[in-house]
């Protein structure tokens, strides 16, 4: 699948996207671009481009046809343009492009020919843009890449949301840099001419226009300029416990000589106004590639990778701004740095020393909580060696889905009866589960109330992957299932960490849940108010499906289901995070499953915390040009590092719990592979040979340390 098909479901259910945080470069700089001028090649009036643009369609129709002009009803992707000067008094095309496919379409801006490019030297396109009201495409800006045999790549913000809610109303720059090596990204080649592009991305059906102005291509091996690249965005609000690893990634746009060192600082900005360990001297100075800017890069795309720990004098309750500078690797002296106009600088006006990449909050728990799922402990499970098998792990919390011992509600066996109105319930392997992995007064808990008992199905002969009759479609009586939270709540509330709506449902009836819409909101409600009557602090977290889906669902009394959930809930499969290098483990990214989440969210006029409540790896992951090995066939070490750099960047972005998925499932049966090297467990832990688990310590030990450095301390 190419990453416009990665990202298509997920696009489809944006409207409109957040803000990129690049800055413009000084209009003095020399403009590379063959032709800037806003205005047609066919004189006054005329619908076509600026001489030496163009522009290519593509709709995902197979009978798709691209035209200028009225659009047809058949599937069609259609452009117009119209030229003008805005009231700032600065010229403007308006690119507005119609879709009657059934499906996502797209259409490359070229602002100019293939244009020679020196190795060693960094590009930088630049203009200003906004969606009209009403559009709700979004836009990725970049180049294209050729070499010697033609096409070679694509070196853009892989579809960063780059344009706000707000955009309608006012310009945003958009920006994005590319320096110039050998072997890009793996491929062996080296590029040697570049053409600008902007790509707009339509959903289907629909209209989009955008109006473009101020383009500027600009290059430069020296650092002509600093500001936080389109495609990381600025890190705001970190939040991280004393002693514990800080780590953020900040794309600069624009590259120094490999002579200069980046260095990063703290300094406080709330509490002590001291410097922390003064205002230019570094945390530390790493000796990284990324770091050093060095022009030998395999692919100088990616971010600036910061994973550093903090000092121990680090204060709770204190927010530090992370500072960014340059020194001369010969004289040690700080250099001064161009700065563009929106980022945040430090030091005389005309020349100043240093810039703000981040914010990090020193909070006494301010780890994320970093959770295991056990199918078979404590046992016994199936009859294997699971149960018994050593935990090499340390955990915040356990996840009771999918467990041998509490799946499903299991412990529910009746309805009211004589002498227990509020339901009867079997907690013997309950309290084995609990006593097992939680003692008294740890929250350690996560308990998902998923399925319906055969007995207390609203369809109790709906079959399932489970193969339990009636344990996906909803309970016949709300109300007994409401009593079944309570009791389950009060009997464990003093470990309880967080309780779950459901597993995994959504609008196919032959998944997870065989219900509507409304009837998954009614038993939100149900463990929301009841989860709520025991212990109001007991955060419930939201069903971990398609997000906009969930959260605007009603339940039958015309409620919305996100009053009844506190933390958005996903279940990223196969999403990595990047090598110390800033590489890339794997084609579908992490940081952008939670970016996209948290759009979704503000679209929807939610602010809620994020959870990650399943995450595990399959056979067919798609591994990056970086790390071509798939994740189970990699060795103990990489596997290691993939989960630790992982578990960084969930943390990184703000998320507040994340469950592993699970130390000890084999995955070659669902996949139907029967090879045995591909039965590890989903986190790469756990390996199923001839009839028993054996478990590798490598792997294991590098998520303990993940649990240490990023973990939130049991209460």
């Amino acid at each position: 699948m190419n990453a416009f098909g990665q990202w298509r479901r997920i696009l489809a259910r944006l409207v409109l996207l957040s803000t990129c945080l690049a800055g413009a470069a000084a209009q003095a700089e020399t403009n590379l671009l063959t032709n800037a001028v806003l205005a047609p090649s066919g004189g006054s009036g005329s619908s076509t481009l600026p001489a030496d643009w163009s522009q290519q369609g593509w709709t995902t129709d197979s009978a798709g046809t691209h035209q200028i002009g009225a659009c047809p009803a058949a599937p069609f992707l259609c452009d117009s343009y119209a030229y003008g000067t805005d009231t700032d008094g600065q010229p403007y095309l308006d690119v507005t492009l119609t879709s009657t496919a059934s499906d996502w379409s797209y259409t490359n801006l070229f602002f100019d020919n293939p244009l020679p490019a020196a190795f060693g030297e960094n590009y930088r396109i630049s203009l200003s843009a906004r969606l009209k009201s009403g559009s709700p495409g979004t836009v990725a800006l970049g180049f294209h890449l050729y070499d010697g045999a033609g096409y070679l790549s694509e070196a853009a913000t892989n579809f960063a949301p780059q344009l706000a809610a707000n955009a309608q109303v006012a310009d945003q720059t958009l920006a994005y840099s590319f320096q110039v090596v050998s072997n890009y990204a793996g491929t062996g080649r080296t590029p040697t001419s570049i053409q600008p592009r902007l790509a707009i991305y339509i959903p289907p059906q629909s209209c989009v226009s955008v109006r473009i102005k101020s383009p500027l291509l600009t290059r430069g091996m020296h650092l002509s300029s600093v500001g936080i690249d389109a495609r990381t965005g600025k890190p705001q609000s970190i939040t991280a416990a004393p002693g514990q690893v800080l780590r953020f990634t900040a794309g600069l746009q624009g590259r120094p000589l490999s002579s200069a060192t980046s260095l990063v600082t703290l300094v406080p900005v709330t509490g002590a106004m001291r410097p922390l360990v003064g205002t230019l001297q570094p945390i530390t100075t790493l000796p990284l590639a990324p770091l050093s800017h060095a022009v030998s890069l395999a692919d100088p795309n990616v971010g600036d990778v910061w994973q550093v720990p903090l000092p121990a004098n680090a204060r709770a309750g204190t927010t530090y701004s992370i500072r960014y500078a340059l020194q001369d690797s010969n004289s040690g002296a700080i250099l001064a740095l161009q700065a563009d106009p929106d980022v945040v600088t430090y030091g005389s006006a005309g020349t100043p020393t240093s810039l703000e990449i981040g914010q990090v909050s020193i909070q006494t728990g301010g780890g994320m909580a970093i959770g295991q799922h056990f199918h078979g402990h404590p046992g016994p499970y199936g009859g294997d060696s699971r149960g018994t098998a050593p935990i090499l792990v340390t955990y915040d919390f356990v996840r009771s889905h999918d467990s041998g011992n509490v799946g499903g509600t299991s412990w529910w066996v009746a309805d009211t009866v004589t002498n227990s109105p509020d339901g009867l319930y079997n907690w013997t392997e309950f309290d084995h589960w609990a006593n097992f992995h939680a003692a008294s007064g740890q929250k350690k808990l996560l308990v998902t109330f998923f399925g319906s008992p055969t007995w207390a199905s609203s369809n109790p002969t709906s079959g399932n992957a489970y193969g339990i009759p009636g344990l996906t479609a909803p309970p016949a009586n709300l109300s007994s299932y409401g009593k079944m939270v309570k009791a389950t709540v009060t009997r464990y509330a003093d470990r309880i960490f967080a309780t779950e709506c459901w597993n995994e449902p959504s609008a196919d009836p032959t998944g997870y849940f065989n219900g509507t819409g409304t009837q998954l909101a009614d038993i939100c409600k149900a463990v929301y108010t009841n989860t709520k009557t025991v212990n109001p602090a007991i955060p419930v977290i939201c069903p971990a499906a398609d997000l906009p889906w969930v959260l605007t669902q009603k339940t039958s009394q015309g409620e919305p289901l996100s009053q009844f959930c506190d933390w958005a809930n996903g279940h990223p499969y196969d999403a990595t995070g990047t090598d110390l290098n800033g590489e890339d483990y794997s084609v579908d990214r992490l940081g952008d499953f939670v970016d996209l989440m948290k759009l979704q969210l503000k679209q929807l006029g939610l602010n809620k915390p994020i959870a990650l409540t399943e995450w595990g790896m399959f056979c067919d992951d798609r591994p990056s040009a970086y790390h071509p090995t798939h994740f189970h066939f990699a060795d103990s070490a990489t596997r290691g590092d993939l989960l630790y750099q992982m578990l960084a960047k969930a943390k990184e972005k703000g998320v507040v719990a994340l469950g592993l998925y699970s130390y000890d499932s084999g995955t070659a049966a669902y996949l139907g592979n029967a090879n045995t090297q591909c039965q590890l467990g989903y986190e790469g832990i756990g390996n199923y040979l001839n009839g028993a688990y054996a478990y590798d310590a490598t792997t294991a030990a590098s998520v303990t340390k993940a649990v240490q450095d990023f973990g939130t301390p049991l209460p």
